[in-house]
């Protein structure tokens, strides 16, 4: 939940924010992961009102899609939180589905090197590696997609929506902890109005 605590964090420095948490479940208790997201943040002080659920998407491109097709629309520019490493892929998801990002990375790891420990095995490497290369070939399955749909649409003759489909990754940035939108239209700066928050829920590929 660290992407969660930090989500809540950047609500309680300006209170006219919202939240949007999405995710469905993959349990047999039936509770989609955004509701239980919303108790944990209303019980860190967040007031129900703020927060919108998407209650049915299980991969972050679905959580993509689906956030985009919620009624009433959501602003097309957001604030993205999600951990470091999982940044990369669901920004680009968010993209394709039409939303302008300004991210915001929470949950930062790093392994600091220590010898001589550093030159022997470790038992956590595997499932660091295992984490590394599920966002890496998410990545390239995402690119898959969106290659997929920018064809279908060129063949249905949608030119224009082949065209604004993204093949090349762009830059996602770090805020630094701002997660506002410039007048001019950047991140990171001084907010124009007070923005969404995409909370996505990590069950991913």
């Amino acid at each position: 939940f660290r992407s969660l605590d930090r989500a809540v964090e950047w609500w309680h420095e300006d209170r006219s924010r919202r939240l949007v948490m999405s995710g469905g479940t993959w349990s047999y208790s039936g509770i989609p992961d955004s509701r239980l997201m919303q108790r944990y943040a209303e019980r860190m002080g967040v007031r129900p009102g703020a927060i919108r659920r998407e209650e049915r998407s299980l991969r972050t491109w679905e959580s993509a899609h689906r956030l985009a097709e919620l009624h009433p629309a959501l602003p097309r520019r957001i604030v993205l939180v999600t951990s470091a490493s999982h940044m990369p892929r669901a920004a680009y998801a968010m993209r394709q589905a039409g939303f302008d990002v300004c991210p915001i990375e929470a949950d930062q790891r790093r392994v600091p090197l220590r010898f001589p420990g550093a030159l022997l095995p470790q038992h956590g490497a595997l499932e660091k590696t295992a984490d590394a290369l599920h966002e890496v070939v998410g990545l390239a399955y995402y690119r898959w997609l969106a290659l997929r749909d920018q064809v279908a649409a060129a063949i249905a003759g949608d030119h224009d929506a082949a065209a604004r489909v993204e093949l090349v990754l762009p830059e996602t940035g770090v805020c630094g902890g701002a997660g506002d939108f410039t007048d001019g239209g950047g991140c990171c700066g001084a907010p124009a109005e007070p923005q969404p928050l995409s909370v996505g829920s990590i069950i991913t590929l």
